[in-house]
């Protein structure tokens, strides 16, 4: 394997090592912005002349979070939200998602390209030396992390 070829191969260890990880508190980002992307920005979000009853979901502090469970978990067609018309109602999982987040807080992040970079160090790993990159140095503590080690 010569050394051009490591993200071919490192970006689907990636995707798999993600699956792996134990659902936590919800994150904005990678867990709730998508839900409301999809089903709730078309009408509560950042395009005003399609905001319908004043009401902003991409924003922080705009939310009155006891009404949102409360329309998002009706079974009353004419309160529940998304409304039936939109042909995009929200699963089990996605409302459990949505309530697991408000009850953690209901913490707004930033789209990851708006945050600065930040350095982070080195993780501790086993072989040491393994490979030469930096980001080696963190696929190798995540395999670390489930026991797992690289091939040959």
């Amino acid at each position: 394997m010569n050394r051009h070829s490591h993200p071919v191969v490192l970006i689907p260890l990636m995707f798999l090592l993600g699956s792996l990880v134990e659902a936590g508190e919800p994150s904005f980002r990678r867990d709730v912005r998508p839900i409301l992307s999809n089903h709730c920005f078309a009408c509560h979000g950042p395009d005003q002349a399609h905001r319908k009853a004043d009401l902003r979901l991409d924003v922080e502090g705009a939310v009155d979070f006891d009404d949102l469970l409360e329309r998002i978990n009706s079974s009353d067609p004419d309160t529940v939200m998304p409304p039936p018309d939109m042909n995009k109602p929200l699963s089990g999982v996605q409302r459990e998602t949505l309530a697991r987040w408000i009850d953690g807080g209901a913490t707004y992040q930033q789209h990851w390209s708006f945050a600065a970079v930040q350095d982070h160090p080195l993780p501790e790993v086993s072989l040491e030396g393994w490979r030469d990159q930096p980001i080696d140095r963190f696929v190798l503590s995540e395999l670390e992390s489930h026991g797992l080690s690289p091939s040959q």
